[in-house]
């Protein structure tokens, strides 16, 4: 139904868990970590509070609730229940580096990031290490950001796209077959490297300062502030597994994860009705916001 809904492939999950054809839902799905500061300071509430709001924990849940908006439904992130389809292999210890900069977004000013100051001092620090990057798509689309990375040898890939239902099946997979996971900020793919039990460290600078740039991600580099203060091992060498996964399994929702029955009403598939309006309410946003949004590409709102 939202345009949104099915980003990177998060209602698809669902359906594939369900065992049904996905398909417009009834209900407005959380595609993205929502940190306590944004929750803050820029959360929109949802217009027809008939129409359910699907999140992934019980922080967000009581912001809604606090701001007056009660049609709120704690589900755990998609993710998760990747873990319930996915049947993979336990890899062996290989050292691989799997490394995430700070990416653009297609809806804001780009990220202007240093990234040979980033790649030597990621290199210094892993320099016997096998390191992959994965860039977001739009950055991967910039030709002078991905050879900054191969010229130096560094294997350069990009699987998480908007329009793309396997994106995070796929980021899913690429995790998984790393052992060390390093990030730029504190966010979904943080969490997703936590849950896979994987060593997990956030790079800053030389002076502590985030490789953030734009001032759109106040609320990410306040969020991540907050991190080092509760988890300052997360800066230094790396996050405990172990630790790490019961903190990913708290910011993802892991003990409200639904059974099929469960989810599939939540998502109004169990209702000719709801399906109905559904398939109404999707035409609607196609023609409001036109489907380039649905496909995840730069609109003018």
């Amino acid at each position: 139904m939202k345009s949104d809904n099915n980003w990177y492939g998060h209602r698809s999950i669902f359906s594939k868990y369900i065992g049904q054809k996905d398909k417009p839902s009834f209900s407005s799905i959380q595609h993205g970590y929502l940190n306590r500061f944004f929750l803050n300071n820029r959360l929109r509430l949802p217009k027809i509070k008939s129409i359910p709001y699907l999140c992934w924990n019980q922080e967000v849940k009581n912001r809604f609730n606090n701001l007056g908006f009660e049609n709120v439904h704690i589900v755990g992130a998609p993710f998760v229940y990747l873990s319930k389809k996915l049947k993979l292999k336990r890899i062996k210890n290989n050292n691989n580096i799997l490394f995430f900069p700070p990416h653009s977004s297609v809806d804001i000013e780009k990220q202007k990031i240093n990234h040979n100051e980033l790649i030597k001092k990621l290199m210094k620090i892993y320099s016997k290490k096998r390191i992959t990057v994965c860039l977001y798509y739009s950055d991967y689309k910039n030709k002078e950001v991905v050879n900054n990375f191969k010229k130096k040898g560094l294997r350069t890939i990009s699987i998480v796209e908007r329009k793309n239902n396997n994106s995070l099946e796929n980021l899913y997979r690429e995790i998984y077959n790393n052992d060390h996971v390093v990030v730029c900020d504190i966010s979904s793919v943080c969490f997703y490297a936590m849950f896979l039990k994987k060593k997990v460290r956030v790079l800053l600078k030389d002076d502590n300062k985030s490789y953030l740039t734009n001032q759109t991600n106040n609320e990410g580099i306040k969020f991540t502030s907050y991190f080092k203060k509760k988890h300052p091992e997360l800066f230094k060498k790396g996050l405990d597994p172990k630790k790490g996964y019961s903190v990913a399994c708290n910011h993802l929702g892991y003990r409200y994860l639904r059974s099929k029955a469960e989810l599939k009403n939540l998502l109004g598939w169990d209702s000719v009705f709801k399906n109905f309006l559904a398939k109404i309410l999707a035409f609607y946003y196609d023609i409001k916001y036109g489907k380039r949004f649905r496909l995840g590409k730069k609109v003018n709102r």
